[in-house]
């Protein structure tokens, strides 16, 4: 089973000096989330991508490739992406095909272990993932 296209559209948001990019793309079943992520007020940054991610999942596509590559998150932030984890943990649950990769630059040791916290308390596969690029 899986969503219908036109039910939902992909959702894609331009990062900034304060909140990160979105490319959320179900007909692919590609969704990329990353850069710098401190935005004033969290929630408006961050529901309609959690409210979007969970009327995905309901109805999912087989496989989906989850890709995380941040280059700072706050501290409320870094919640928000445990509860999308959450959420991708859970159509794991139901036999959806996911896995959730964790890119880092190569030497930033904080965004490496941030990404083995938040890797650690799923169930679904995983990957962190060192690159040799940045951000500027």
């Amino acid at each position: 089973m899986s969503i219908k296209q036109g039910a939902i559209k992909p959702l894609l948001l331009n990062g900034n000096d304060t909140n990160p990019y979105v490319n959320f793309n179900h007909i692919k079943g590609e969704f990329r989330i990353g850069g710098v992520a401190i935005p004033e007020d969290v929630l408006e940054m961050f529901n309609p991508i959690i409210n979007w991610l969970t009327q995905y999942s309901k109805a999912p596509r087989e496989y989906s490739e989850f890709e995380f590559y941040f280059e700072y998150l706050n501290t409320s932030a870094t919640k928000m992406i445990f509860d999308i984890c959450g959420i991708i943990n859970k159509m794991a649950d139901k036999n959806i095909s996911v896995i959730i990769k964790w890119l880092y630059n190569r030497g930033d040791i904080e965004m490496y272990e941030l990404g083995e916290e938040v890797l650690s308390l799923i169930d679904c596969p995983s990957k962190i993932i060192p690159v040799d690029s940045d951000f500027s």
